[in-house]
């Protein structure tokens, strides 16, 4: 009664499990694929820096930050012509791409601290505050430089000036000196609220509509990145158990090789077929949010940069799941030709 049950739950079920089963290996070797961009890429700062610094982010992003400030302050009548070429090549020479690298790459280390559970908040700080102080004593320089070299106006040309511009004016009231113009530009930094208000920005302060810090709302997300860190070892381990349950149900060995092989093949270019796949979904997505602009350019540079670091991982499992496949397959058909090799038991 044994034999008989065994064998009825064999042909009637077991192609169901062996599919179910094939299916979940596929769906596993897909998600192995994913723990490991997770550990290989994402989980690692020097990884994350490396392709900031190769999507060309710090060279572009002063400009880009820039570009945002000199349109926000020029709706506010901001007395500091920041469109400017002169102005703008200084703020550029400022907010330099090495003063976006320092920042940003020691954000990242505060952040990752932070998530490895090195520290109790993300001590993660962008600080513009000698930045701006240098910008304000260039630019007034600047000006004391260029106001030196004016004429003095004279009587007719005082009487028809509505205002004396240092910027761009072609000669200067005698009672304005260039030390006075140096002065007044300082001032006019020291108390516009539309240029750089916020002189640092710390990760940490960041709040909720409700005041709360936002880190806190996010406080189960480094127990997360440290568990997450084992995820491809649980399913490497459920890989090998569904492996071992599709050669118990198969009829016979070959059948399982040649399974076998069929389901590392299909694992193996889904696999392949994911960093395009994330390629397609990203252009997409950054074409309908950014509209082309000089941060959609941006944010797509870097996410470039990251698909092409993650899928030197996809590629990499892909093509050894499907050279192993073919590998099986022809593992499996010598085995079964010298099966048929083997003498016929006599009828």
């Amino acid at each position: 009664m044994k034999e008989l049950f065994a064998v009825d739950f064999r042909d009637i079920f077991g192609g169901l499990i062996l599919s179910i089963v094939g299916t979940a290996f596929i769906l596993c070797m897909l998600f192995l694929a994913n723990g490991l961009v997770f550990n290989l890429v994402t989980s690692d700062p020097e990884k994350v820096k490396g392709i900031i610094e190769k999507s060309s982010l710090y060279e572009k992003l002063p400009a880009t930050i820039y570009g945002q400030l000199s349109n926000e302050t020029g709706k506010n009548e901001v007395e500091i012509p920041l469109k400017s070429p002169e102005v703008r090549q200084i703020a550029l020479d400022v907010y330099d791409p090495e003063f976006a690298r320092t920042n940003i790459e020691n954000s990242i280390d505060g952040f990752y601290s932070w998530l490895a559970g090195e520290t109790d908040k993300p001590d993660a700080t962008i600080d513009f505050t000698a930045k701006n102080n240098e910008l304000a004593n260039r630019v007034s320089a600047y000006v004391k430089k260029r106001v030196s070299k004016l004429p003095v106006c004279s009587y007719k040309e005082t009487l028809e000036m509505k205002g004396f511009d240092a910027f761009k004016a072609k000669c200067r009231p005698s009672t304005v000196t260039p030390d006075a113009a140096e002065r007044e530009v300082k001032k006019v930094f020291a108390q516009s609220d539309g240029l750089l208000e916020e002189s640092k920005v710390n990760l940490a302060e960041i709040k909720t509509d409700k005041g709360d810090p936002l880190y806190k709302n996010l406080g189960d997300l480094p127990a997360t990145f440290s568990t997450a860190k084992y995820v491809p070892v649980a399913l490497g381990i459920f890989a090998i158990l569904t492996i071992v349950t599709i050669f118990y149900l198969s009829k016979d060995r070959i059948s399982a090789y040649k399974r076998m092989s069929r389901l590392l093949l299909a694992s193996g270019l889904i696999v392949l077929l994911v960093p395009l796949a994330f390629s397609l979904v990203s252009k997409a997505l950054l074409g309908k949010v950014s509209g082309g602009d000089s941060a959609g350019t941006i944010v797509g540079s870097i996410s470039e940069q990251f698909i092409l670091e993650a899928g030197k991982v996809y590629y990499g499992l892909g093509i050894i799941l499907v050279l192993a496949a073919i590998g099986l397959y022809i593992y499996a058909r010598r085995v079964e030709k010298d099966t048929d090799k083997l003498p016929k038991p006599k009828s």
